[in-house]
């Protein structure tokens, strides 16, 4: 089994970003395999069809990256500890039944959805967005736990969400994340999936919160101290340039430990 598999559609153009992400997990030896199919049942398990609708002409796109994120679900655990799917854009905020801004399926969603069949997947949400529309997703599902440290203070704080507060460094991000890692653990799952943003890097444009490398290094660690197989699903790579250095810090920390 490998450590690391990076799940990319090759026969398809990179954007620059993905491209610059495709290059960060590839230093770390990470092998590259192209997507499964992602049958039309996979996606109306987890939203209907309004949300379908609404796509329009970013059809084709969202259903090629949600492919991605299912394909990592599916290999983790049985071909690698660890898939990585570069999704083309943000997915966290798509509900079941409204189509959140991008223009996305719930990439992450997706994926629990596909791991929850083997047994409880618990879902670490540590985009600088919070993470509502897989929540509302998951909100009755007992076998899907979901946890969320995000940086939109307004949202609020609950008892599986922590809002960070405005520039918050690596001190309070680690320690919002031990708490969601905390509860998971309780919930005792069989496979972890992360809606990874890298938004929250102190390098980031938005500079609302302030995560520095060795912060994302440590937050991979506090996830793998969880044990699981896990699917990384990429939610918003970033305003900076920085990215692909920022994926290899927080990988390099869930791979080590």
């Amino acid at each position: 089994m490998r450590d690391l598999i990076t799940v990319h559609d090759q026969a398809s153009p990179a954007s620059p970003d993905t491209a610059a992400l495709l290059d960060g997990a590839t230093a770390l030896g990470s092998a590259v395999v192209r997507p499964g199919r992602l049958p039309a049942k996979d996606v109306l398990s987890v939203h209907d069809g309004t949300v379908l609708a609404a796509l329009g002409a970013a059809t084709d796109a969202a259903h090629r990256s949600a492919a991605l994120a299912v394909t990592a679900a599916q290999l983790v655990g049985f071909e690698s500890r660890v898939a990585y799917a570069p999704c083309h854009a943000p997915g966290n905020r798509t509900s079941r039944t409204k189509l959140g801004d991008p223009r996305s399926l719930n990439n992450a969603a997706l994926a629990a959805d596909a791991l929850s069949k083997r047994g409880p997947v618990a879902v670490i949400d540590i985009d600088l967005h919070h993470g509502h529309g897989t929540q509302d997703i998951f909100r009755d599902r007992r076998t899907v736990f979901v946890g969320s440290v995000h940086g939109e203070p307004t949202t609020g704080t609950t008892a599986r969400t922590v809002a960070l507060g405005e520039a918050a460094g690596d001190r309070e991000y680690l320690a919002a994340l031990t708490e969601i890692v905390r509860q998971a653990s309780r919930f005792r799952p069989s496979a972890v999936v992360v809606s990874l943003g890298l938004d929250t890097a102190a390098t980031d444009l938005t500079g609302r919160v302030r995560v520095t490398r060795s912060g994302l290094a440590a937050a991979g660690g506090l996830i793998a101290a969880l044990g699981c197989p896990t699917a990384v699903i990429q939610e918003c790579a970033g305003a900076g340039n920085a990215s692909p250095h920022q994926l290899g810090a927080f990988l390099t920390g869930l791979l080590v430990g």
